[in-house]
């Protein structure tokens, strides 16, 4: 099986991120002055993922209701990713053996993340990418469709057809699941939809 990884992201982000071109790591959006509505709370400031990297997860890795993948993607918009992209597994930190294994490698990456060359996180399937991940690098878009008017659906539907990219639904983990598997395609999922 393939390995999709999963950028999550707000409405208001996401449409600013197809109006932009790619998923762009903190420091392009603040270079470009670009404005997103989700903020993170972490003492790292920026999140684990720093200034330079993007957060995305792979749902295979890791399945509890704490995960990356819960948290951040289901039910909510999302991009997903090809496994064509060099993403970089992070050390989950709040691991007892991880904690003290790599003591001084977190404490220099708490201090300058940007420059780590061994990434951390607080959930247990995190990878970062670094810097931006192109449009021509996602394959599929997710959104809850329960949580969306019909016309919502529709616009989406037609965009994911205009970028010739499929359409997961986030809020029903089979739909991930079969899509990932690649037992359901672009019309089931809108016969589904209606």
């Amino acid at each position: 099986m393939s390995k999709f990884y999963y950028h999550g992201t707000d409405k208001f982000s996401f449409y600013k991120i197809l109006e932009t071109g790619e998923i762009k790591c903190r420091r392009l959006l603040d270079e470009e002055n670009i404005q997103t509505t989700r903020t993170v709370e972490n003492t790292l400031g920026a999140g684990c993922n720093g200034y330079e990297y993007i957060s995305v997860c792979n749902k295979n890795d890791y399945f509890d209701s704490e995960d990356s993948f819960n948290v951040f993607i289901r039910n909510s918009y999302c991009f997903i990713i090809s496994d064509e992209i060099e993403a970089v597994k992070t050390i989950n930190i709040h691991d007892k053996n991880n904690s003290i294994k790599y003591k001084d490698e977190f404490k220099n990456f708490a201090s300058n993340n940007s420059e780590s060359s061994i990434r951390f996180s607080i959930m247990p399937d995190e990878y970062h990418i670094k810097t931006s991940v192109p449009l021509s690098k996602i394959i599929a878009i997710g959104f809850p469709f329960k949580r969306l008017t019909k016309e919502e659906i529709e616009f989406l539907f037609n965009l994911s057809y205009e970028l010739r990219i499929d359409v997961v639904d986030t809020g029903n983990p089979l739909f991930i699941e079969d899509y990932e598997s690649k037992k359901i395609g672009i019309e089931k999922l809108k016969k589904l939809s209606s």
